[in-house]
Order: structure tokens, then C-alpha cells, then sequence
């Protein structure tokens, strides 16, 4: 398990999150996910946390980012 301890962990789609609350203190089905859709990251910080957990062997790699 990796720990991530900033005020804005570096999230994006594919991290496998695991939040540390309780199952009715986040809008998600289950406590430990794989971030799909962009907006979950939005929901993510919204809560406040102050670190994040996430399993790097059940991330999807980073996508390369396009030129603008």
C-alpha cells in the first residue's frame, strides 16, 4: 500500500483509492475503488481529507497526456 499525505493527494482516473471513513461518510458504494470517471476526483476532495491510500499494484497506468 502506498500513502499519499498531502493537502491535495495527486489523484486522476485509474488510481485505486482507499478512503478512510466509514461507508456513510462518502457518496461512494464502496470505500475502495478504482477512480473512473473524472468527476469522482472533484467528490474525492470535497471531502476533506487530509491523505489518501491507494494500491499501486491495482492502478491502470498513467495515460500520456496530449499536446494542446
Amino acid at each position: 500500500m502506498n500513502i499519499v499525505g498531502e493537502p491535495n493527494p495527486p489523484l486522476r482516473v485509474g488510481l485505486y483509492v482507499e478512503l478512510e471513513l466509514g461507508w456513510m461518510a462518502h457518496p461512494f458504494p464502496k470505500g475502495s475503488f478504482k477512480i473512473s470517471p473524472e468527476r469522482q476526483i472533484d467528490t474525492i476532495r470535497k471531502l476533506g481529507l487530509q491523505c489518501a491510500s491507494f494500491q499501486g499494484c491495482l492502478c491502470s497506468p498513467a495515460l500520456p497526456r496530449l499536446a494542446a
